[in-house]
């Protein structure tokens, strides 16, 4: 083995070793260890960062990076087959890393605080992603409630709720809404349906978009920040295509979430 080799191995390891450990202490902030042993979730880690080291692995193959089948997809796949293998509610071991992943967005979150993105790009994108966000998400918001309206002749509460998910922060937003015009629960539920639906459809289909029209990464990443709903998603979308394409996405779901 290459001595780079040997030292990505152990030094990944202890990286992980490290993380591990921060992330029990967040728990224990958060009161989350009274309800089940640091043990389990300690186990429950250690498998998810076994099958994100794998998706990993496999996305960096030089056949997978080039044709758009990055770490984000390996994930959602490997994530999907071992959430429905028919032992899965029965495993001790599985039920610990399903204990973990319902910390997802806990983990997202740490990880844009952890992109560390260098002032330069910040620089280069940050009044762009600032008029994608503050421009672009408005007219869109106005769009989408003139089109359920006028066009499809939907209810304006329904119609206002969706476009309001579509355009920031999907269940959160709606339900922040909906408090303040009233809405019925059931249209509440409605809404975010919809809008978890198409959001799981275009995180797939606009970056394989992107990469079929030969888009520049930094505004492929543009869109899919200012149009993708929910940070998780963003992300992930945004890394089927580059790094590159995740940095620009991360910032400009910042500043819209903003």
């Amino acid at each position: 083995l290459d001595a780079w080799d040997i030292y990505g191995f152990f030094g990944s390891i202890l990286l992980l070793c490290l993380m591990g450990q921060v992330y029990l202490i967040a728990l224990k902030a958060m009161g989350k260890l009274n309800n089940h042993s640091p043990t389990k979730y300690a186990k429950g880690f250690a498998g998810i960062s076994l099958v994100a080291t794998m998706a990993f692995w496999f996305g960096r193959q030089q056949w997978c990076s080039l044709n758009g089948f990055g770490y984000a997809i390996w994930s959602i796949v490997l994530g999907m087959i071992i959430g429905n293998l028919p032992f899965a509610s029965e495993s001790t071991k599985l039920s610990c890393i399903k204990l973990v992943a319902k910390d997802g967005e806990f983990f997202i979150k740490c990880s844009l605080v952890l992109l560390a993105v260098e002032f330069s790009v910040l620089g280069e994108v940050g009044l762009p992603a600032i008029a994608v966000a503050w421009v672009g998400s408005p007219v869109a918001l106005l769009g989408a409630y003139l089109i359920g309206t006028r066009l499809f002749r939907m209810d304006a509460n329904i119609s206002i709720l969706i476009a309001t998910g579509a355009t920031w922060c999907g269940a959160s937003a709606i339900s922040a809404i909906g408090s303040v015009i009233g809405a019925s629960s059931k249209d509440m539920s409605l809404s975010i349906s919809v809008v978890a639906a198409t959001t799981v459809l275009f995180t797939f289909i606009q970056p394989y978009v992107a990469i079929a029209f030969g888009m520049d990464h930094r505004v492929a990443g543009a869109w899919i920040g200012g149009s993708v709903d929910q940070t998780g998603n963003v992300v992930a979308s945004a890394a089927i295509i580059s790094e590159e394409a995740t940095e620009v996405a991360g910032i400009v779901k910042i500043v819209l979430n903003s």
